[in-house]
């Protein structure tokens, strides 16, 4: 390769040469990511599914802007922190898919994700009259 002008040697970026060290700090990284991820949806999970049927008097007691209740704010600023914080990987992924004309799934995965967490802050914004 060298002969036609290309040089063959792989110097790693990383001091850590051993794949054990490497493949392991992956899944420590990627564990820490999944538990902060599920500590912030069981909230979601939780205002949802569990406290409209079991204390639904709640769900309605704390109207704020525009009619929306207040559980509908709290679940927006859990799924912003996971849409912002924990989704910023596919984020840069996709930007730089984008920046050389090429999609990949983390592009996908932005736009569908990035579409339901904006839809959903737009409703929010547009409010619900509970009496319709």
């Amino acid at each position: 390769m060298e002969a036609i002008g290309f040089s063959a040697k792989y110097e790693a970026s990383s001091d850590k040469s051993d794949i054990r060290k490497i493949l392991g700090e992956s899944v420590r990284h990627y564990r820490r990511k999944f538990f902060t991820s599920l500590a912030l949806f069981l909230p979601i999970l939780f205002l949802i599914w569990i406290m409209p049927y079991s204390i639904p008097h709640q769900v309605t007691a704390y109207n704020q802007l525009n009619g929306v209740p207040l559980y509908v704010y709290l679940n927006a600023v859990f799924a912003t922190i996971i849409q912002i914080f924990m989704g910023a990987s596919f984020y840069v992924s996709a930007y730089k898919s984008l920046r050389h004309k090429s999609a990949n799934m983390d592009v996908l995965i932005m736009m569908g994700t990035t579409a339901a967490w904006l839809y959903g802050i737009v409703m929010i914004g547009v409010g619900y009259n509970v009496d319709d």
